[in-house]
């Protein structure tokens, strides 16, 4: 099982956008769900060497309402 991630989100005006948690210490938040991330390490096909930093893609969060 999965830990749960909640997330808190303000506008440019620094006003809270609510979320629909009604959770004691998590009012307003809005519940992450599912969360894409990889990490890609660069290597050279002939050697299997390193070739370059790693490289993150995250295609962000997908909030559960």
């Amino acid at each position: 099982m999965s830990n749960p991630a909640w997330l808190w989100l303000v506008d440019a005006n620094g006003s809270p956008l609510v979320g629909s948690s009604l959770v004691t210490n998590r009012i307003g938040a809005i519940e992450i769900r599912s969360l894409t991330h990889n990490v890609n390490l660069p290597t050279d096909g002939n050697t299997g060497r390193l070739a370059g930093k790693r490289l993150c893609h995250s295609a962000g969060p997908k909030a559960g309402l």
